[in-house]
């Protein structure tokens, strides 16, 4: 009966050296471009006016004006925040706004659902508007 060698399936082989710190250079580069990128998305529209205009036990909402200098429409991601008299988040809401371009534009949003229900004399002190960019870190 013939004898046949098998080949080594898959062959492994180590990385180089400046394979390796090619790839540890453009991580690098990788992250403080989206730190960079991160800053000049938060630059490119002003958030102002945050109140509370109406809230109960269980619903707040939020009106605000977000002006957006840039000459072209923008779609964004906002995250809006409540806080009680101690200063714990009681509720929050992720939205997504359109802006069009070169506008001052006043939203209000309702937000329905909070972690917990306001006592009866307990008050909502602060609202904050805030643009939302997911992030694993």
């Amino acid at each position: 009966m013939p004898y046949f060698d098998r080949l080594e399936f898959p062959r492994r082989h180590a990385l180089s050296a400046t394979l390796k710190f090619a790839l540890f250079v453009i991580v690098i580069l990788a992250i403080v471009g989206k730190n960079f990128w991160v800053s000049n998305q938060k630059k490119s529209f002003v958030v102002s006016k945050v109140n509370i205009m109406e809230n109960s036990r269980t619903t707040a909402d939020v009106e605000y004006t977000v002006l957006n200098p840039k000459g072209y429409p923008q779609t964004k991601e906002f995250l809006i925040k409540v806080y009680d008299i101690a200063g714990q988040e009681i509720g929050s809401k992720i939205l997504r706004l359109e802006l069009p371009e070169k506008s001052n534009t006043r939203f209000r949003k309702v937000i329905s659902k909070f972690r917990r229900n306001l006592m009866i004399d307990e008050k909502l002190t602060k609202a904050e508007v805030i643009l939302f960019i997911p992030s694993i870190f």
